[in-house]
Parts: C-alpha cells; structure tokens; sequence
C-alpha cells in the first residue's frame, strides 16, 4: 500500500528541516526501498514509516531529554486539538482561548486529572488522547448510523 497523506507530509518535512537535496533524497528513498525505486511516491507505507523515523533521528540526535519531553507534550497536546476538532467539540470560530478553556473543561470533567492541558505531563496526555479518540468513535459510528437512516 502506498503511503499515506499524513506521511507525505511528514516526509517533506522533514527533508526540508534537514535541507536535503533531490539527489540525496533519491538516494534515500533507494536504500529505503532496497533499489526498487527512487520515487518517494511510490514508497510503501513501511518504508516511508522507516525513512521517516531515520530522518527524525537525524533531526533529534542533539536533544535533551527534556527537549525532547517538551517536544512530545506539545505535539500530544496538538493531537488533542486536532482529535476534538474531529467531534466537533471545538470550532473554528472559537478563538484560542475559548478552545483551550473548553478542552481545559472536558479534561476536569471527564477525566481523572484534575489539570490544565498544559500542565498535564506526557503519560496523562497519552491516557487523555485516548479517550478522546474512543469519543470520537462513537461519535462517527452515531453519525453513520445517522446518515444511514437518513
């Protein structure tokens, strides 16, 4: 199966992060393909998932842990937004502040932790991710049902 849309993304990204030019980049995709292709588009899901963890590595060698703790908190708490933009929980004519006070209220209400999103550490934000993602399950297995009788 080809790679997916998320990882395209992902990808050039991250070869732009490194300023990777076209000719190092066919070489990568090359060896990631064991000489199959040169043609990032036609890497398989696998092989994009690996190229990418590599290319991550390359970017991340010089981390601190605790940069490192930081960047993971702040991209869990990016999927959080992303993940109650999906069940519709926040919009986007809400401003910044009515999001974060909203999600803010969901995790006090419906969770064990009694925090701000923003205090929470990694491993609660792992446990808060996902139980939004189980909400939002329901919620697009209740819209299908809906549409179907519709």
């Amino acid at each position: 199966m080809k790679r997916t849309l998320s990882q395209n993304k992902r990808l050039f990204q991250l070869l732009n992060k490194l300023n990777i030019d076209e000719d190092t980049r066919y070489d990568m995709v090359c060896n990631a393909t064991g000489g199959r292709t040169t043609s990032s588009a036609e890497l398989t899901v696998n092989e994009c998932s690996a190229l990418i963890k590599a290319l991550e590595n390359v970017l991340y060698k010089d981390e601190t842990p605790e940069q490192r703790n930081r960047r993971l908190k702040q991209k869990a708490r990016r999927t959080i937004f992303k993940l109650m933009y999906d069940c519709g929980f926040i919009e986007n004519t809400m401003n910044s502040n009515e999001k974060t006070a909203k999600i803010n209220r969901y995790i006090f209400n419906r969770t064990r932790f009694k925090k701000d999103l923003n205090r929470l550490e990694l491993e609660e934000l792992g446990v808060v991710i996902k139980q939004i993602q189980a909400m939002r399950r329901n919620y697009n297995e209740s819209f299908a049902r809906q549409v179907r009788y519709n």
